[in-house]
């Protein structure tokens, strides 16, 4: 039986459909890490490529396969792994992304020296030959603490691919969502919600490499903006501080903003307005509104609108 001063047993979760080239390497990166208590539950969401008999066929007994029929929701998906976890620790691996093999021992050690309840790490962005890409806006930083601002106001993000949490919060703060309006950004959704219940470290080196791809959910995502603004209102439904909810509700509307110029952007006027006036009422100062609102009209002038 583990004592109480043994190093804690983290369940990796992996989440899968029809990628097993990219699969292979992440597992075999977890296979390389220098923590050594770990069991990897791999989810396999229904894939039509052979991928349970190939991961039952390595033969390795910390690797557990569990198979799903296809349900096409990755908050679905990722909540049978924490389901079937034995550790006191779950993290978190996207199966088209890679670990660098000092991750888990980096932050088991963060988390023992800290008093918080979950950590993340950097990454880097990495291309489909591996080549390391640069961000868009340069590296987000990695603070510590009682983060949940930050990451509302978006002035820090969290990979769900350099996340650990213990159990026991996940069980407090509940999964990932199952909601379908917010199927894409419910590794945002969760986050916040431990943000509010638990102070988090992040550890600032780049311990996971993310990779950007034509089959990563995100490239096929469209309306990216009005995704994030049903984050927001999952968040308020929680029924957050006041002052946590005027800064959600003032993002929110500057996203709702951004939502209303892509989508006149594109000619969906009827859609557009419906974003414009949401973001007007929740409160979106009237002079970014209105430059959202001549960028959308720059855009669909452009496309020949």
């Amino acid at each position: 039986m583990p004592q109480p001063s043994d190093p804690p047993l983290v369940t990796v979760v992996i989440p899968t459909h029809d990628r097993l080239p990219l699969l292979d390497e992440a597992i075999d990166s977890v296979l390389a890490q220098t923590y050594p208590r770990w069991e990897l539950v791999v989810v396999d969401d229904g894939s039509a490529d052979g991928t349970v008999e190939h991961l039952r066929a390595r033969g390795d007994a910390r690797v557990r396969v569990i198979a799903s029929p296809r349900l096409g929701h990755p908050g679905r998906v990722r909540n049978l792994g924490i389901a079937a976890a034995a550790g006191e620790l779950v993290a978190f691996l996207d199966s088209d992304d890679v670990w660098l093999p000092g991750k888990l021992a980096a932050q088991v050690t963060a988390l023992r020296e800290s008093r918080a309840r979950w950590c993340y790490t950097g990454y880097e962005l990495m291309d489909e030959a591996r080549r390391t890409i640069p961000f868009r806006a340069g590296h987000a930083a990695t603070p510590s603490g009682r983060v949940v601002r930050e990451l509302l106001e978006m002035r820090m993000g969290v990979d769900i691919s350099t996340l650990v949490v213990e159990r026991a919060l996940l069980a407090e703060a509940g999964a990932f969502t199952d909601d379908p309006e917010v199927r894409y950004r419910q590794d945002l959704e969760l986050v916040l919600r431990l943000a509010l219940r638990a102070e988090a470290v992040g550890v600032p080196d780049v311990l996971a490499r993310v990779r950007h791809h034509p089959g990563r959910l995100t490239a096929k995502l469209r309306h990216a903006h009005e995704h994030t603004a049903r984050v927001y209102d999952a968040f308020l439904a929680h029924g957050p501080p006041p002052e946590l909810a005027r800064a959600a509700r003032r993002v929110r509307a500057a996203v709702l903003a951004d939502a209303g110029a892509e989508r006149l952007g594109h000619g969906d006027y009827a859609v557009a307005a419906r974003m414009f006036v949401r973001a007007l009422l929740g409160g979106a100062r009237p002079d970014r509104w209105a430059r959202s609102i001549a960028r959308g009209a720059r855009d669909r002038l452009r496309r020949g609108g």
